[in-house]
């Protein structure tokens, strides 16, 4: 009768066998072919006689222990499968992939904190082929918001058998494509056994160790060494010593240039921040610089500028900067500009203003130059500059700018500009300017400027100058100017200024102004410009500056000019003025001048 049983051990001769019923039966062995753990047929005729048997309440336990050992035997006598390949997926979960010769998954572990809470969710990837796994891994780092478009998967293979990495290559190059297509990122390196391992000890996966020696190696890397600054600067330097003869032709203008320019390199040394050294303004100009300690100017202005020991301005320009030891402004200039030692303003500039420190000047003027210590120019205005600490000028007013030891103003300019000891002002200047010490002017003032030791104002001229420590200007005034030592003005005239430590001026008066030792004004003038002591001027006046040894008045200028010691104009004249030792008025004048002692003019239309 043939039964079956488990193979427990093997003799010479015999074998034990364990049977089902929990019997160890001992019997021949029947060649080399059976193992331990294996179940065989034995004829029982054949079995030797068992020295013991099993007890019966032992059986089912001896059952367990066969199979335990049959299981341990059988996975014990397996063949292990080798690795042929290290695969390192780095997004920022990284994780090592270990496959086969033929790119079976057989092993997969996380390399830092992210890789491990990937693993934990990843499923059934044993005995999966790489790619697969590859694009699980992809797949859970989009759905946990690891991956996002602005990163990239980094695919790192560590081939043990060389042989192996073209293959290798080829199915990682094939994904690459497969994810361009999805719009991501996927990048593809080899590398050596060695590496792997340096990337193992430091807890990081192998492409991001990789990626970290090449920063490592960049950061090292010493910069190109730049060219040598000092040649290049004694390059420079030489160049205007290169050709002496075409030095020797340079006008005194271009010398004094390049005197500012080397001026401006020491200053540049010393690391001053403010340009105490400007150059000069080309022809046409339409800006000038700014000068020392200068505030902002605001967008649009046309004129804003200032500066210490500043050069010429060209002919045409619309801007004629000022400063201290400021040169001549060119003929036909829309600016000439103000300042200490200012020397004089070319013919037919709109403006002359400024002087050191100036404040900000307003969105859109015109002109917004201030003086030293200055305030701010309203919006609009066309004009607002002030001289040494003046106040500030309101909004729209036309003019508003001082100086100190101005120079003269040239013939027909719209601006004359007034400063400390300051020259005649050319014939036909719209504007007389300012001095010291100047109060603030009101809105929508035409004039609001003061002048210290005020010069003459040229013929024509439609604005008067202004002493020292002058009051404020009401709003909408034209003019509400005071001065020093200001004598009486003349009655009935349309002027009305004022001496020293004058009150405000009031709103709407079209002018106020008055000149430090201005001489008297006439009664009833329509011009009543004061000269030295002079007398009060009356209100409604329409003009009221004048000056002491003033200047001739050139033809064609609307506002004559008045003298010392003139005789006296008869009541209801339009125009009866002349003077003695007055200068001679130009053709076709529209306004003849008034002198010192004049006669009441009253105007009769």
């Amino acid at each position: 009768m043939m039964n079956k049983g488990i193979v427990m051990d093997i003799k010479k001769h015999s074998v034990v066998v364990l049977t089902p019923n929990g019997e160890f039966i001992t019997c021949k062995r029947k060649g080399d072919s059976c193992m331990i753990g294996e179940e065989i047929s034995f004829d029982e005729q054949e079995q030797k006689a068992s020295h013991f048997s099993i007890p019966s309440f032992l059986k089912p336990a001896s059952i367990l222990v066969a199979c335990f050992l049959f299981a341990v035997l059988f996975f014990y006598n397996q063949p292990e499968e080798k690795v042929f390949a290290y695969v390192s997926v780095d997004i920022n979960p990284s994780l090592e992939v270990s496959v086969t010769k033929d790119f079976r998954v057989i092993d997969l572990q996380a390399c830092n904190d992210d890789g491990r809470r990937i693993l934990k969710e990843l499923k059934q990837w044993e005995n999966k082929q790489l790619q697969e796994v590859v694009r699980t891994i992809i797949q859970q780092s989009q759905e946990d918001k690891y991956l996002t478009n602005d990163k990239q998967v980094m695919l790192t293979a560590v081939a043990k058998d060389k042989a192996l990495e073209p293959q290798l290559e080829k199915a990682m190059k094939e994904l690459k494509k497969e994810y361009e297509l999805k719009h991501i990122t996927v990048e593809y390196q080899s590398s050596t056994m060695q590496v792997r391992e340096n990337a193992r000890k430091a807890g990081i996966g192998t492409g991001v160790y990789i990626k970290q020696e090449n920063e490592k190696n960049k950061s090292l890397t010493p910069p190109a060494t730049p060219p040598n600054p000092v040649e290049n600067e004694e390059e420079v330097q030489s160049q205007p010593e290169s050709s002496p003869d075409a030095s020797m032709d340079l006008s005194p203008v271009d010398e004094k240039k390049y005197e500012k320019q080397e001026q401006k390199e020491q200053k540049k040394t010393e690391e001053q921040p403010s340009k105490q050294i400007k150059e000069n303004n080309g022809r046409g100009s339409q800006q000038e610089n700014r000068g020392n300690q200068q505030e902002n100017n605001s967008r649009e202005s046309q004129q804003g500028n200032n500066g210490k020991q500043q050069e010429n301005n060209g002919r045409g320009s619309q801007q004629g900067n000022n400063g201290k030891q400021q040169e001549n402004n060119g003929r036909g200039s829309q600016q000439g500009n103000n300042g200490k030692q200012q020397e004089n303003n070319g013919r037919g500039s709109q403006q002359g203003n400024n002087g050191n420190g100036q404040g900000n000047n307003g969105r859109g003027s015109q002109q917004g130059n201030n003086g030293n210590k200055q305030g701010n120019n309203g919006r609009g205005s066309q004009q607002g500059n002030n001289g040494n600490k003046q106040g500030n000028n309101g909004r729209g007013s036309q003019q508003g700018n001082n100086g100190n030891k101005q120079g003269n103003n040239g013939r027909g300019s719209q601006q004359g500009n007034n400063g400390n000891k300051q020259g005649n002002n050319g014939r036909g200047s719209q504007q007389g300017n300012n001095g010291n010490k100047q109060g603030n002017n009101g809105r929508g003032s035409q004039q609001g400027n003061n002048g210290n030791k005020q010069g003459n104002n040229g013929r024509g001229s439609q604005q008067g100058n202004n002493g020292n420590k002058q009051g404020n200007n009401g709003r909408g005034s034209q003019q509400g100017n005071n001065g020093n030592k200001q004598g009486n003005n003349g009655r009935g005239s349309q002027q009305g200024n004022n001496g020293n430590g004058q009150g405000n001026n009031g709103r709407g008066s079209q002018q106020g102004n008055n000149g430090n030792k201005q001489g008297n004004n006439g009664r009833g003038s329509q011009q009543g410009n004061n000269g030295n002591g002079q007398g009060n001027n009356g209100r409604e006046s329409q003009k009221g500056n004048n000056g002491n040894q003033q200047g001739n008045n050139g033809r064609g200028s609307q506002q004559g000019n008045n003298g010392n010691q003139q005789g006296s104009n008869g009541r209801g004249s339009q125009k009866e003025n002349d003077g003695n030792e007055q200068g001679n008025n130009g053709r076709g004048s529209q306004q003849e001048n008034r002198g010192h002692q004049q006669g009441n003019e009253k105007k009769n239309q």
